[in-house]
C-alpha cells in the first residue's frame, strides 16, 4: 500500500497536466479565432471606403454592411435616415446617374450602384425630407420628366428597425413604383420572422421596468422624448404585425405658462406631475405614455376608432376634476387631446402625430377645450408648428 499510494498521486498529477495542456489548447484556439474574425471584419468594413470592391465582396453585401452601420449610427445618435432603391430610366447609363448624383448629396449620405439596373442611396433626414431631396435628384436631369423615375422607398425608424426589415420594405416598395410609377414608400411589410431582437431596445425595457432613471422623465414619471420615438414606433409596428387597432393622443396640458408666471416654478411643477398620475390611473398598462415638449403627453392605445373617444373622454374629465393643493392654494386646469387613428389617418408614427398635432393648434388657435379626432376638411389647411418628426421633441 505504501508503494501504490505514490504512483496514485503520479498518475492524478499526470491526469490534470493532460488536462490543464487540452485547456490551454481549446482557449488558444478560440482566441485565434475570433482575432482572425475580427480582422477579416475589419477587412470587410475598409472595403467600404475603396472603390474597388467588386472582386473581394459583392454589392449585396456592401449594402447590407453599409446598412447596418446607418442603423448603429442612426440608433446612438436619434438621427434618422432613409433607404431609397432607384430603377434606372432608359436613356440614362448607372455611370452617368452615379456622376451626376454624387456631387448632389452629403458627405454624410451614400450612394452606389446595385446593378446595372439599379441604384440604392442612403439619406440622413427625416421622411418628410425625401421628396424634395429626390425631386432636386430628378431635376439634375432636366430633358426628362419625374414620372418616368422609379424609385422605391423606406425610412428609419418608421418602416423598421432592421437592416432586414428596411431591405424587405424598400424591394416591395420598388415593385409598387415599377407599376405605378414615381416615388413610393414601403408600407405594412414587415412579418414575424423579419423583426430582428434588437438587444439595445431590450436590455433598456429592462431598465424601464426597474424604474431607470435615464429612460423616465424625473419629473412625470413617464417616458423621456429622447426614447419616446424608439419606444412608439417598435409599440405601432407591434400593432400593425398583430392587425390591431390603435390610436396615438397627442394631450396637451393648457394654462401652464400662466400657472407659472401667477404661482411660481415650483406650483408648476407639481401640478404637471399630479396630472400625469391622473393620466397614467386613466388609462391601461399597456398604454405607452411619454412625455414630449414642455406642457404635452404623447399616448399610443390600443384601441378602435370608435373606443378611441371614450377614452379621450376619461382622460379629459379626470384632469379637469384634479384638484392639486399647493400651498393652501387650490390648483386645476384642463387639457387639449387631438386623436389620429392608424390607419385611417397616418400609416406610420410621425404621420399620426402630425395629425393629432394639428387638431391641437387648431382648438388652442379657436379657443376649444376637450378632445376632437383629426378630420382632412377641417384640419388639412392647418398650419404645422412642427415641421420635424417627434425624434426631435421632448425633454
Amino acid at each position: 500500500m505504501i508503494m501504490i499510494a505514490p504512483i496514485l498521486a503520479a498518475q492524478i498529477n499526470m491526469v490534470e497536466s493532460v488536462l490543464g495542456f487540452i485547456a490551454v489548447v481549446v482557449l488558444t484556439f478560440l482566441l485565434i479565432t475570433w482575432v482572425m474574425s475580427f480582422l477579416r471584419f475589419q477587412d470587410i468594413l475598409g472595403l467600404l471606403n475603396k472603390e474597388d470592391t467588386a472582386e473581394s465582396i459583392n454589392s449585396d453585401s456592401i449594402l447590407q454592411l453599409q446598412l447596418a452601420k446607418f442603423v448603429s449610427a442612426s440608433g446612438r445618435e436619434q438621427v434618422p435616415f432613409s433607404l431609397l432603391k432607384c430603377s434606372i430610366p432608359s436613356g440614362v447609363s448607372i455611370g452617368e446617374l452615379e456622376t451626376v448624383w454624387k456631387p448632389a448629396i452629403r458627405e454624410s449620405d451614400w450612394i452606389m450602384p446595385l446593378d446595372e439596373q439599379v441604384m440604392v442611396l442612403l439619406l440622413r433626414c427625416d421622411r418628410e425630407d425625401v421628396e424634395a431631396l429626390w425631386d432636386r435628384l430628378c431635376g439634375e436631369f432636366s430633358g426628362m420628366s419625374a414620372l418616368v423615375w422609379q424609385v422605391g422607398a423606406t425610412s428609419f425608424p418608421e418602416d423598421g428597425l432592421s437592416g432586414r426589415a428596411l431591405l424587405a420594405g424598400v424591394d416591395l416598395a420598388l415593385k409598387t413604383s415599377l407599376k405605378e410609377g414615381s416615388l413610393q414608400w414601403a408600407e405594412e411589410v414587415e412579418s414575424e420572422d423579419e423583426m430582428e431582437p434588437d438587444p439595445e431596445v431590450n436590455e433598456e425595457s429592462d431598465g424601464l421596468a426597474g424604474g431607470d432613471g435615464k429612460l423616465l422623465d424625473p419629473l412625470t414619471g413617464v417616458l423621456r422624448g429622447s426614447v419616446l420615438s424608439t419606444y412608439m414606433h417598435r409599440q405601432l409596428n407591434e400593432y400593425r404585425l398583430k392587425r390591431e387597432p390603435v390610436a396615438l393622443f397627442c394631450v396637451a396640458v393648457d394654462n401652464m405658462e400662466q400657472i407659472r408666471s401667477f404661482h411660481g416654478e415650483e406650483a408648476h411643477d407639481q401640478l404637471l406631475a399630479e396630472i400625469s398620475k391622473e393620466l397614467q390611473s386613466s388609462l391601461r398598462s399597456a398604454d405607452m405614455i411619454g412625455r414630449y415638449e414642455e406642457h404635452g403627453f404623447l399616448v399610443l392605445v390600443g384601441c378602435k376608432s370608435s373606443q378611441a373617444e371614450g377614452v379621450a373622454q376619461r382622460v379629459c374629465g379626470a384632469i379637469q376634476k384634479k384638484v392639486c393643493m399647493f400651498e393652501g392654494k387650490r390648483l386645476r386646469t384642463t387639457t387639449t387631446l387631438g386623436i389620429g387613428v392608424h390607419p385611417e389617418h397616418g400609416r406610420n408614427l410621425h404621420e399620426l402625430y402630425v395629425k393629432a398635432q394639428q387638431v391641437v393648434d387648431h382648438c388652442r388657435e379657436n379657443d376649444i377645450r376637450g378632445y376632437a379626432y383629426y378630420d382632412e376638411v377641417l384640419h388639412r389647411e392647418q398650419s404645422q408648428r412642427l415641421k420635424q418628426s417627434i425624434k426631435a421633441t421632448g425633454k
